[in-house]
């Protein structure tokens, strides 16, 4: 093994160093990207599953139709409040119902998109994560 004076240790550290860096700091922000997109998947799936929770536990009537889906998306909206920058105006819930009597059910689909903090070679820079629940509806 060669003995090299201190000062030529350091600078092969930091050449080697020089070297490390880039792919640290893409293992980083790749890291940040991928938590990211899974908390909004999260935080989307958990969306749908309140508004659609919301919309089978509280009957509505013909009347009451669209208030009753209003209170829906509301119920997506609290949910996705609780997500940093969270752009209300963004969110796209849609709500479908189908059947009658005990075959009756209503279906949410809750959509918001999400933009990547680095472009990535061959990956898109926006996704929109998109998730829907379906669930019993009850009748008065």
């Amino acid at each position: 093994m060669i003995a090299y004076p201190r000062t030529k240790r350091q600078a092969l550290a930091a050449t080697e160093f020089a070297f490390v860096l880039p792919f640290l700091a893409l293992m980083i922000l790749g890291g940040v990207d991928f938590g990211r997109i899974v908390h909004v998947d999260l935080t989307v799936i958990s969306a749908a599953r309140s508004a659609g929770e919301f919309g089978s536990t509280h009957p509505y009537t013909t009347a009451t139709r669209e208030r009753w889906e209003e209170r829906v998306r509301q119920a997506a909206v609290n949910e996705m409040a609780g997500m940093t920058s969270f752009d209300p105006s963004s969110l796209t819930v849609v709500i479908i119902t189908t059947g009658t009597g005990t075959d009756a059910r209503v279906a949410v689909t809750v959509s918001y998109p999400f933009e990547m903090v680095t472009r990535w070679p061959g990956l898109p820079t926006s996704v929109t994560v998109q998730r829907v629940t379906v669930m019993p509806l009850s009748r008065p």
